[in-house]
């Protein structure tokens, strides 16, 4: 068996794994100091949440109105007046309806 193609394929296989599987020593040296072993796998994500804070904001016209995301804006009745949080979001402002009852916003 000592010439067998079988035998020199599997002989090469078992060696790149060698070559190309990280030593313990590299290990150690990408982890932090003061741990040893592995360094923990991040994930990277395609998709960042962006949070911010949904602080009182001025919309065009010098309305009222406070930062959501757009989406959070429509769930709550009001209406995307303006940027706010670098863009990442809505002035929401919510308009008064007849009788001075406010939409349900907020």
């Amino acid at each position: 068996m000592g010439n067998s193609p079988l035998f020199l394929l599997l002989l090469f296989l078992f060696l790149l794994l060698l070559l190309l599987a990280p030593s313990e020593a590299e290990e150690e040296s990408a982890a932090p100091k003061g741990r040893k072993g592995r360094r923990p796998r991040q994930n990277v994500s395609l998709f960042s949440v962006i949070r911010f804070p949904n602080d009182p904001c001025v919309g065009s016209g010098n309305k009222n109105g406070t930062c959501y995301t757009r989406e959070e804006c429509e769930e709550r009745g009001g209406t995307g007046d303006g940027g706010c949080a670098s863009d990442y979001g809505v002035c929401c402002v919510c308009e008064w309806r007849s009788f001075g009852n406010p939409r349900k916003c907020f």
